[in-house]
């Protein structure tokens, strides 16, 4: 369905935010499993045929990855997925300023943020 209508899951907002990045701030794990599967079994490449980032390390304009995003907003479900599916460095850092994923992760007051930390410091 998506390749007949051209879709581009590559495609960026001024932030460079992608549809991926968005997905994980709204947490929204399925659609994010998709588009990612999508991507995998097209070799990186979109509609076109032209090669794209992969959508888990790419970053945005504040050099966030899916694992930053994740944790600063506390989608325990889809860290988890990261770190055991994706194989992600739980110690992610932003390359900027080596501010980690633990350190977003305790920036939160949620009780999904705690259970971020914890899986965290389990697997980094």
């Amino acid at each position: 369905m998506v390749e007949k209508a051209n879709a581009d899951v590559s495609l960026s907002n001024e932030y460079l935010q992608t549809a991926c990045m968005l997905a994980v701030e709204s947490n929204n794990i399925r659609e994010l499993k998709w588009m990612v599967n999508y991507i995998e079994e097209h070799q990186y490449k979109n509609h076109m045929g032209i090669d794209i980032p992969n959508p888990l390390t790419a970053v945005n304009t504040y050099n966030k990855n899916a694992m930053l995003i994740a944790s600063e907003f506390g989608k325990y479900e889809i860290v988890e997925w990261l770190i055991k599916d994706k194989n992600m460095d739980a110690s992610t850092t932003r390359k900027v300023d080596n501010v980690s994923a633990l350190m977003y992760a305790c920036s939160g007051g949620s009780n999904d943020h705690e259970k971020v930390v914890e899986i965290l410091l389990e697997h980094g």
